[in-house]
């Protein structure tokens, strides 16, 4: 979290836009506002061809919930993530690299309204527009 979130928030979920990981309430979200969602099993967000060589941070801060645990082995870990890029987006909605349900409260959240408000009907919309292309 980055000034508890007064202009920059990450996100896995929309609860994560309104509160810490402790539950607790962030303070003001003031404009401009930024935010960031990153699903843990998203092999995109985290590959890169750093990992031929290189330990990545985020491997020692540990797995995220929907991920196993993983432990790097140079060219071995950088071909595990992009193998994973290959079925990314076959997971269902909310991991992987599946962002659905989870964009309409950013970007409420980002255009000044409540990321925690029922956005069912406009996410029900977005679901019958997309199975009719």
């Amino acid at each position: 979290m980055v000034d508890n979130g007064t202009h920059v928030r990450f996100a896995t979920r929309p609860a994560d836009l309104a509160r810490d990981v402790y539950g607790r309430p962030l303070g003001p979200w003031t404009s401009p506002r930024v935010v960031y969602v990153q699903h843990a099993s998203d092999p995109i967000t985290w590959w890169s061809t750093d990992l031929l060589d290189t330990e990545p941070a985020w491997l020692r801060e540990g797995a995220g919930g929907d991920v196993n645990d993983m432990r790097w082995a140079s060219v071995a870990t950088f071909w595990q993530l992009t193998a994973d890029l290959l079925v990314a987006n076959s997971t269902p909605a909310g991991h992987g690299h599946r962002y659905q349900e989870e964009l309409v409260p950013a970007w409420a959240g980002v255009l000044g309204g409540d990321p925690e408000a029922d956005y069912t009907a406009v996410q029900l919309a977005i679901r019958r527009h997309f199975r009719t292309i």
